[in-house]
């Protein structure tokens, strides 16, 4: 959708026909370029009403957006241009998989302690939290009978 906007952009005034760029002409230089677009920025947030606004920010809203509505980690990568790694650092607790995974481990804790006497062993599905595999728990207040490793979580 990104790249379908961008391909109908006009080219920069100036630019040649064959200008790899959506907003530059590629002439002059980079730190030039920088000033005038943030100053474009500056008079864009003055007139949006935006206070304190700046672009960064902007950045910030449209990852957590992605991931909210559904977006994977590996989409607001491509979008922001950044590595998976960085968005995961940052923003994966808005990820919906992330939110799933962490309600799923809450309601398996919260099972296993609140009003249950007996030991009992509880089967996950396969969608469920990745590496749990089952768990053992046993009486109210006790640990688990074995080590739960969570592998990438």
């Amino acid at each position: 959708m990104v790249k379908q906007a961008l391909d109908v952009l006009p080219l920069p005034k100036g630019a040649s026909a064959d200008c790899p760029y959506f907003f530059w002409t590629g002439l002059g230089d980079r730190d030039g370029h920088i000033k005038r677009v943030d100053e474009s920025l500056q008079k864009v947030f003055r007139k949006s009403g935006v206070k304190n606004a700046i672009s960064h920010r902007f950045r910030h809203t449209l990852s957590t957006e992605i991931l909210v509505n559904g977006g994977t980690i590996e989409d607001a990568s491509n979008i922001l241009g950044d590595s998976p790694a960085v968005i995961r650092k940052h923003y994966a607790k808005y990820s919906s998989e992330y939110q799933l995974r962490t309600k799923t481990l809450l309601r398996i804790v919260h099972q296993g302690t609140l009003g249950t006497s007996v030991a009992h062993t509880q089967e996950l599905g396969s969608n469920s939290l990745i590496g749990l595999g089952k768990q053992v728990v046993a009486e109210v207040g006790l640990e688990p009978t074995r080590t739960v490793k969570y592998g990438r979580f």
